[in-house]
């Protein structure tokens, strides 16, 4: 992904200049990495090593995998392999194997289970032939990772996405995205406030970018939203509770409270990621 926005070529990336949004991803996980590991499983609430939290998702990957009957299934940035861990208690794998990439090796370190195989290496530098032979087929699925790659990166990466795939090949993705504008604006204002690099569209913006960038949207279902407090945000973007305080101030002024989005506490605000599933087939 390029400074200027500009695509992926098919099976090859720019080598002269670290690409965009790989620049972006870097900007956001610096400040993350101390939670990688052991205690990513704990971070909000445990939203994401709850199979109950995560049973949507996990049901819209199984209907993908019974329509195509893929020989591999990749999960990118796949963190700790939690999710293919669930499919393959599910007894979901069928003859398929299961492919962690991640580019940490903290949070791939504790995929534990033999059955997944482990890539590290980031979704920019990911390849087709380091994930499926020449004559298998593929599924790809992911969750809450495309906002890492900011407002500018997000078609790039749909477009790399889909170099990746053959026509009538899945994606299925967990992506925080919101029916309504101000849901946006107040989590985007406040992402922006921490300098994370990370942005978040609607709904609308997320299927259109689908659509422009070769992939047929073939389901959207919603996902259980994550609640954010103040507390969790500063210890995680290690802000400190003064500024985030001030970022609060600014949201309360301009939009007041919003149930379901945003809500002012005594320890200062907790805010609400909207997510939604798409079930995406490549065109």
């Amino acid at each position: 992904m390029s400074p200027d926005g500009g695509h992926f070529a098919p099976g090859g990336a720019r080598r002269n200049a670290r690409p965009y949004c790989e620049r972006v991803i870097m900007s956001s996980t610096d400040k993350e990495r101390t939670l990688y590991g052991r205690k990513w499983n704990n971070i909000h609430e445990g939203y994401f090593s709850d199979p109950a939290v995560a049973a949507p998702f996990i049901d819209a990957i199984s209907s993908a995998m019974r329509e195509s009957h893929p020989t591999v299934v990749a999960d990118l940035g796949g963190g700790t392999g939690f999710i293919l861990a669930v499919l393959l208690e599910r007894g979901e794998n069928g003859s398929a194997l299961f492919v962690d990439v991640d580019s940490s090796p903290e949070q791939l370190a504790q995929a534990v289970d033999p059955r997944i195989n482990c890539i590290p290496c980031s979704i920019p530098e990911t390849r087709r032939e380091l994930l499926v032979s020449p004559e298998g087929t593929l599924l790809l699925c992911m969750r809450s990772v495309l906002h890492y790659f900011g407002r500018s990166g997000l078609r790039p990466v749909l477009s790399h996405l889909r170099s990746l795939m053959c026509a009538g090949e899945y994606l299925v993705h967990q992506t925080a995205s919101f029916e309504d504008v101000r849901g946006q604006e107040i989590l985007n204002t406040i992402y922006e406030g921490m300098d994370t690099g990370k942005w978040y569209p609607t709904l609308e913006e997320l299927a259109l970018s689908m659509r422009d960038e070769g992939w047929e949207v073939v389901s959207v279902e919603p996902a259980p939203s994550l609640a954010l407090s103040m507390i969790e945000l500063a210890e995680r973007y290690g802000m400190t509770a003064k500024a985030l305080s001030a970022i609060g101030l600014e949201i309360e002024r301009k939009y007041g409270s919003t149930p379901g989005v945003f809500m002012p506490c005594e320890q200062g605000f907790t805010t609400y990621l909207d997510y939604h599933i798409l079930k995406c087939r490549a065109a």
